[in-house]
């Protein structure tokens, strides 16, 4: 990374860390633990080499996070190290022989060496935790990957309490999908766990990176793909109060935090598929996640997995799916689906039961709007198309029924998902995409697509 992108880096924020690898033994005694200093993040002072070996998301993360600072410092501490599974950051493990688990010891050390620096009477909260962990994960460690992860955030939120004056109350935790995460059986397992427990932990967040490429060697990224998952980790914290409100299911929103750039949705859950990733837009003053194919082969997407309790929660207090978007030319799709296996109670037609909206623009600027695969169709009239629009299905307590709404305003009644026939591939999830079909390009603006629970329900993502 060269010197002047380097110097871009916003001034507010700070960065404490040590770059000597520690040795596997605990307790470590090393000077540069103990005289650790703050320094703005110019990072001119390391070497093209020191970048290279220890810098890995910092730079994207400080860019996002500064944007959305209000002001306020923000200091960036980073305990790191290169290969070993899970059982040495853990503090059980630790504390049941010193010659193992020594990166607990190392961590919470760095930790308070960091958090030692800020001046006397200076109030400050620790607002996150970041782990990138799990490629070197054995079976056993594989296995236990959400439990070490949960284990890890209490235990660090409750040092940091007891030693700093509760300042890691409202820590949050977010953890990136691992580098080649589907590559062998240990690493699939690490992130499904792990993905697992952002789902039902509202206190963890989880980011996916498997869109982005990896070097040569097949498991390290290079800088491009850290600088993106760099920001999809801020956008995952300032994204925080939307993606654990407690009624959401899953969603995507590009008002998740209005005062902070407009997110990735895979800082917020999903995974992206296809060959062209979307951007952040504004347009007329509404913000947007443009998803573009000019390919006319692929399908660019989101998806995000859905799981048993939240159809169970959908069924017992009514549910409402949530689209809002703009059509700029071809068309896309918003669904989710559910498996008979998921069923609580619907009694679903068939295997799989896909529901949502295909939009589609017509006759130069008017907008089609498709429930369900064709069960009742939408034309909303001249110029229609060159406008954001919300779209609502509401269902019913207890019921297989369904309102339709556009832009605040009744459509259709009593509208039933068993009509919502399934489709390979889309089982249990929720997604929007903007694909092609012969010789037809589409490029849709989204500003919202969400699946909720009708009441407050304890949510997952």
């Amino acid at each position: 990374m060269n010197q002047e992108r380097i110097h871009r880096m916003d001034q507010r924020i700070y960065s404490g860390q040590m770059y000597q690898r520690p040795i596997p033994v605990f307790p470590l005694y090393f000077m540069a633990i103990r005289a650790v200093q703050l320094r703005r993040c110019k990072f001119n002072k390391a070497t093209a080499a020191q970048i290279r070996v220890f810098w890995g998301p910092e730079f994207g993360l400080s860019r996002t996070l500064a944007k959305n600072s209000g002001g306020n410092n923000v200091l960036i501490i980073k305990a790191s190290r290169g290969g070993g599974g899970n059982g040495l950051w853990d503090k059980d493990t630790l504390e049941a022989n010193n010659n193992s688990g020594h990166m607990w010891g190392y961590l919470v050390e760095t930790v308070d060496a960091g958090l030692g620096q800020i001046n006397a009477g200076t109030k400050f909260k620790v607002k996150g935790l970041i782990y990138m962990q799990g490629e070197s994960n054995n079976s056993g460690q594989a296995a236990i990957a959400d439990t070490r992860l949960a284990a890890l955030a209490d235990n660090l939120r409750s040092h940091i309490n007891t030693n700093h004056n509760n300042s890691a109350t409202k820590m949050y935790t977010v953890a990136a999908e691992i580098a080649a995460s589907s590559s062998i059986g240990n690493r699939t397992l690490t992130t499904s766990l792990q993905r697992g427990l952002a789902n039902t932990n509202s206190g963890i967040g989880f980011v996916t990176t498997s869109d982005q490429p990896l070097k040569g060697d097949d498991i390290h990224f290079g800088k491009n793909a850290k600088l993106t998952y760099g920001n999809r980790i801020a956008d995952a914290f300032n994204s925080k109060t939307y993606v654990e409100s407690k009624n959401l299911l899953a969603g995507y929103s590009a008002d998740a935090n209005p005062n902070s750039p407009i997110p990735d949705p895979s800082g917020l859950g999903f995974s992206f598929a296809g060959n062209e990733t979307g951007v952040g837009v504004e347009d007329g003053g509404k913000r947007a996640w443009r998803l573009i194919d000019d390919s006319n082969a692929s399908n660019p997407g989101y998806r995000t997995e859905l799981i048993g309790t939240d159809f169970d929660k959908m069924f017992s207090s009514g549910w409402k799916f949530d689209v809002s978007a703009k059509v700029v030319e071809g068309g896309g799709l918003a669904t989710w689906s559910v498996t008979q296996a998921n069923d609580p109670g619907w009694n679903l037609n068939d295997a799989r039961n896909m529901n949502g909206l295909l939009l589609e623009r017509i006759n130069g600027d008017e907008l089609r709007v498709s429930i369900s695969q064709g069960q009742q169709t939408f034309d909303l009239g001249a110029g229609s198309a060159d406008e954001f629009h919300d779209f609502q299905m509401i269902g019913k307590a207890n019921s297989s029924l369904f309102d339709f709404y556009v832009d605040g305003q009744l459509r259709a009644s009593n509208l039933d998902l068993r009509n919502g026939n399934g489709v390979d591939g889309f089982d249990d999830i929720l997604q929007f995409n903007s694909g092609s079909t012969g010789g037809t390009n589409r490029d849709v603006y989204w500003n919202k697509v969400s699946l909720s629970a009708i009441v407050a329900v304890r949510r997952r993502r």
